[in-house]
């Protein structure tokens, strides 16, 4: 009965709260959007709400249907200078502080995660000192996804963008997002923001959208998983999906949106709720938490710096790659925007993450990644000069982001 009261309880307030207009948190002050693009801008409101949305010289409008809207920017060029986004309804949000550049999609496990400074395993990139002197890039901006896991994909997460210019956003940041939007941000001149999800030993599994799992004969292991997951759902003993979703969006709130620190990064993933079992690192959790609810943001391309955690997988790496990269692609409904990844570095590989790990083991990872460069308009960034056989995280990071950078102006001039 206690149970049943928090609920209703719940219900209630999530009801009450959308009542009013309200973009989804992706949209801050601060954001980048994407340039030479239609812009999605999406949120919820009162079912039948008249929604305004004004920025710059463009005027939009739609009605709310089942609680949702969703409106469209069209192209705009990049700009440099600070805008006001309008979205209007029975109330009026104001998002000040708006750009107009590149957005690109940080993702991977722990060396597009590891930060500029030092941190537990992480030593601090090659010459951070220096790095962390310069630190006033108001153009770049950093949107970073925190930690949390969810079995099912997740409309929204705790955000907010933040300006790159002091030192406690770079020493938390990617390091590898950095350096690259350090450079495309110099040579292009031109906003850069940086959405940056990664999590430390990630599998690419947990990375990868529950329907292309499900879809495949390729992943038989994963898709038992999920449909184990997905019948928690079916008994009455269990919240169902729209609560569990709203009791998970409650837990969100109490965890406010703070600058980053060793306590911020270092943040629990969400509690999970019904008895779903589907937690990290279990296939999808990562995907349901840390990217659907970022999408339909439009982003120009993905980085991803993954695959140590999939040592043992071999030249089935590659399939897990094409599963991802059609997933992703699929889901963001932006066509086969580029997809830029990182060759994992030399490491002398011993019970992690395989027990008693072979030589060979390393190569044939390295051989799956080169074939999956048959995807369409993707490209691998080369480590084999980076790596440090003694630690899996080396610290030439700079030199990775500016290859990465370097893919992305070769192609842009093409």
């Amino acid at each position: 009965m206690k149970k049943l009261a928090c609920v209703l309880l719940l219900l209630v307030l999530v009801k009450n709260t959308n009542a009013n207009v309200k973009p989804n948190n992706v949209f801050s002050n601060n954001m980048v959007l994407q340039r030479n693009a239609k812009v999605p801008v999406w949120g919820t409101a009162e079912e039948g709400e008249k929604v305004r949305l004004t920025f710059g010289e463009q005027k939009v409008s739609t009605t709310a249907k089942q609680g949702k809207w969703m409106l469209w920017l069209q192209p705009m060029p990049a700009n440099n200078q600070p805008q006001v986004m309008e979205i209007e309804g029975k109330n009026k949000i104001t998002i000040t502080n708006v750009l107009v550049g590149e957005v690109w999609f940080c993702s991977g496990q722990s060396n597009m995660e590891m930060c500029v400074g030092k941190y537990k395993m992480y030593r601090g990139v090659q010459g951070y000192e220096d790095a962390l002197k310069d630190v006033n890039h108001p153009t770049i901006r950093v949107l970073q996804i925190p930690h949390y896991s969810s079995g099912l994909p997740l409309p929204e997460t705790n955000v907010a963008w933040r300006v790159c210019t002091d030192s406690a956003t770079i020493y938390w940041g990617s390091a590898v997002a950095w350096f690259f939007a350090k450079k495309l941000n110099k040579e292009l001149n031109v906003p850069v923001g940086l959405i940056n999800a990664a999590w430390g030993g990630s599998p690419i599994q947990a990375w990868t959208p529950p329907s292309i799992l499900k879809e495949s004969n390729d992943f038989e292991k994963e898709r038992r998983t999920l449909e184990v997951g997905d019948s928690l759902y079916s008994t009455s003993t269990h919240l169902q999906k729209e609560e569990w979703e709203k009791a998970i969006f409650q837990v969100m709130d109490t965890l406010s949106v703070v600058p980053p620190s060793e306590q911020w990064i270092s943040r629990p993933p969400l509690p999970v709720q019904s008895g779903h079992k589907l937690s990290y690192p279990n296939p999808s959790s990562l995907y349901n938490a840390m990217v659907a609810p970022i999408i339909p943001y439009c982003i120009h391309g993905v980085l991803w710096y993954q695959g140590e955690t999939n040592l043992g997988d071999g030249m089935f790496y590659a399939k897990r790659m094409e599963a991802l990269v059609s997933g992703w692609r699929k889901a963001w409904g932006e066509g086969s925007f580029p997809f830029y990844y990182v060759q994992i570095a030399p490491f002398a590989y011993k019970d992690w993450p395989v027990k008693n790990a072979t030589p060979d083991l390393l190569p044939k990872l390295w051989e799956a990644q080169k074939a999956a460069l048959s995807i369409p308009n993707t490209a691998m960034v080369p480590t084999d000069d980076l790596g440090e056989l003694d630690d899996i995280h080396p610290i030439r990071k700079k030199e990775i982001g500016e290859r990465l950078a370097d893919l992305v102006l070769k192609n842009l001039n093409n």
